[in-house]
């Protein structure tokens, strides 16, 4: 069986980013399917990096991208890739067709080719897609283009034969608002063997806490450095932030770390992939997730939350929803969306038994509830119920 994956920013453990795709796409490899994957380099070389898995083949363009590029510039590189993405899907022999979002425009060349090909295809949704984009404003003196927007979305939910959304308010979000029932919820995966790394906590030293993620306007991170300059002098001399990341805000970021004088809280990492992070890890007792309070936010899967939890390293987030749920439940992190949250939750953390009990509350949630092996089970279990597998792998 040969499979077409759409995914634009598709990475292999050796690049920098989320390896959701890649986990994914080696599983329908290694059920015997071949996998061709279309995607995009933010380098004119192709990056080096171990062989790929047998009957997986990645064709990556040159197709520049950066947080820092305007609204246009980002859209012109989605179009870009589009162009390439629809290329392929009209002239690439294939079974069927899996597509991924970040962009939506992906799932439109899913359903174009559907229509003139009947290609079967599966549509993953990682961000709630045009929701996210209106309500930060794009097109909002555009009614017509929304409103072809709605309507080309849902041709793609509809059309789809499985839906794959990233959370379950995402999944009760499609179905109630699309009218549908082929979705499943697969969130991202917490890749507990990677992370494996030995749980940090001595009551001696400051509460250290990683933030190893995009810098984007998004993420709001110059929050977290507002809120801790707001701690008490005392506890700020109780707590150490390193930043591991780029993007749009970090220039603003070091700005207020030099105006403010905290070089001796705050220190930069060098961004790095996937071997990089687990070594910082290694170093914290928790991590930060932070978004922009967005609507739909928080329907998504942050791959952070994911390594952090399998890390065993408690999370700070600013997330509401569905992972405020899992870390309230499972005592493994603290919801923060002030400075006096943010107060409370470091003086709890200050007592070394709690922030042992809520590491190991961290790793046990993320080997139960998102184990890599058993998502992916998942995962491929309803591309069998769908017809898209002929077996489903054990």
């Amino acid at each position: 069986m040969k499979i077409l994956y759409l995914h634009q920013y598709f990475k292999t453990p050796a690049q920098n980013g989320a390896r959701r795709s890649y986990y994914l796409a080696t599983a329908l490899a290694e059920a015997g399917c071949h996998v061709k994957v279309i995607s995009s380099r933010q380098q004119k070389s192709t990056p080096s990096g171990p062989p790929l898995p047998k009957r997986l083949q990645v064709k990556a363009y040159y197709i520049p991208y950066d947080n820092h590029f305007s609204w246009i510039k980002r859209l012109w590189a989605f179009v870009q890739y589009a162009g390439l993405a629809l290329y392929h899907a009209f002239i690439d022999r294939y079974d069927w067709l899996y597509a991924t979002s970040t962009p939506l425009t992906v799932g439109f060349v899913a359903y174009f080719a559907h229509r003139l090909r009947g290609k079967p295809y599966v549509f993953e949704a990682r961000d709630l897609w045009p929701e996210i984009p209106f309500a930060l404003g794009f097109f909002k003196r555009l009614p017509l283009l929304q409103k072809l927007l709605y309507s080309l979305t849902a041709k793609v939910y509809r059309h789809a034969r499985l839906v794959v959304a990233v959370s379950p308010s995402m999944k009760a979000y499609i179905k109630q608002r699309y009218g549908i029932q082929h979705v499943v919820c697969v969130p991202n995966m917490a890749d507990d063997l990677f992370f494996q790394v030995p749980l940090h906590c001595s009551a001696s030293v400051p509460l250290r806490m990683l933030y190893a993620g995009s810098l984007g306007e998004a993420n709001d991170c110059l929050r977290m450095l507002q809120w801790l300059h707001a701690l008490p002098p005392s506890l700020q001399q109780q707590v150490r932030l390193s930043i591991m990341g780029n993007g749009k805000q970090k220039q603003a970021m070091q700005a207020y770390i030099d105006q403010y004088g905290m070089q001796k809280m705050v220190r930069w990492l060098p961004a790095g992939n996937a071997e990089a992070v687990q070594e910082a890890f290694a170093g914290h007792d928790a991590f930060w997730v932070c978004f922009a309070p967005i609507p739909w936010i928080d329907t998504g899967s942050p791959n952070k939350f994911f390594e952090g939890l399998a890390a065993g390293r408690i999370a700070l987030s600013t997330l509401p929803g569905w992972t405020a749920h899992v870390l309230r439940r499972y005592r493994c992190g603290f919801v923060v969306h002030s400075a006096e949250e943010l107060q409370k939750s470091i003086e709890k953390l200050l007592d070394a038994q709690l922030r042992t009990s809520m590491q190991q509350n961290a790793r046990w949630v993320a080997q139960r509830y998102f184990h890599r092996r058993q998502l992916t089970r998942k995962w491929l279990s309803a591309l069998h119920k769908y017809g898209l597998l002929k077996s489903c792998p054990e």
